[in-house]
């Protein structure tokens, strides 16, 4: 039975984000014969199915097995073989299947309607979230209180791709707020101070510059929970490797205050606790995942020969994935 592009794409997130870890570090030995039936009825499923590039570039599963056949890979050789097969199969009907990269900027892409302010400026080297934009947005879609219809581990490339969907305002500053109380919160920099096994228990530093901190002692007075978002320079272990991560509610359980000037603005440290009514934490720690990181690795990508298209900064070679001629079609975007 031939396998539709769901079924694709759920078998690459298995192998790469769950069975490649586990047999890279633990052996081959850990496909039990459920897991190996599972595998083989996928390569069964493919000899019957009608690919092309649509198919792969919505599902990564070339992605995967190539990954799976690569040199040094630690799979049974018999699976090795099959990947190689089907890859071959592939390469000689579509050409290089390695350059497929994901369609940012398309409808339903991850940075759909989202562009840069003023285009790449030089020494743009830190790329700031301040610098992006979503024309059009309506802050008050995020002045929800609760998930706001977002799954625990929800992740984006940019903050403005959260603006976007409601999740967080506006606001330049990291406090989502209307007049009334505090909705959401977006940590970076330094503004956690980490308990090291405890990615449920946060100290938040408030940016002395974000009013929105006043707001947040109103969610503490009335018990209001509030949406936690990770970026990726946030100084913390339990910061995303890359993007933004919604990590879910918590609840403000106190606050410290400390005056760091002589009339000077107040500092506020507030400590919160993760709600216990919601997918556990684990669920969120485990984004970005594999395809997330394809969707990263080829914005950087696009974002690098961008920049020496047009003002003469070198690609770094970092990151670097297939624009599937996508790089053109979004440039006039970043």
């Amino acid at each position: 039975m031939s396998l539709g592009r769901d079924e694709m794409r759920s078998h690459a997130s298995s192998v790469r984000d769950m069975l490649k870890s586990l047999v890279n570090c633990e052996g081959e030995e850990q496909l039990n014969p459920d897991r190996l039936q599972n595998l083989e009825n996928m390569f069964v499923g493919l000899k019957s199915t009608d690919v092309d590039a649509d198919r792969l570039k919505f599902s990564r599963l070339e992605k995967a097995l190539m990954e799976m056949s690569a040199p040094g890979s630690k799979w049974p050789q018999s699976l090795v073989d099959l990947a190689l097969e089907v890859v071959r199969e592939w390469q000689k009907k579509l050409g290089d299947i390695s350059d497929s990269g994901a369609p940012l900027w398309a409808p339903g892409g991850r940075m759909h309607s989202v562009s840069k302010i003023g285009g790449w400026a030089e020494n743009d080297n830190q790329d700031e979230e301040s610098s992006w934009q979503f024309e059009g947005g309506d802050d008050s879609k995020a002045y929800v209180t609760g998930h706001n219809g977002f799954q625990v581990g929800h992740w984006w490339i940019k903050k403005a791709c959260a603006f976007r969907d409601g999740a967080i305002d506006s606001k330049d500053e990291g406090i989502t707020c209307d007049d009334s109380q505090a909705y959401a919160i977006v940590m970076t920099d330094e503004e956690e101070e980490e308990s090291p096994l405890r990615p449920d228990i946060i100290s938040y530093h408030a940016d002395m510059r974000d009013r929105g901190r006043f707001k947040l002692l109103k969610n503490f007075g009335c018990h209001l929970p509030i949406r936690v978002l990770r970026s990726w320079k946030l100084k913390s272990q339990w910061a995303p490797t890359a993007g933004v991560r919604y990590d879910g509610l918590y609840t403000i359980k106190g606050y410290g205050v400390k005056s760091l000037e002589d009339d000077g603005p107040q500092g506020l440290t507030f400590h919160l606790a993760r709600d216990s009514d919601q997918p556990g934490i684990h669920r969120a720690i485990v984004h970005p995942n594999s395809e997330e990181m394809d969707d990263w690795r080829e914005y950087r990508n696009i974002r690098e020969k961008f920049r020496a298209s047009t003002i003469g900064i070198p690609a770094s070679g970092q990151d670097e994935v297939s624009t599937s001629g996508q790089a053109d079609s979004s440039l006039t975007t970043l």
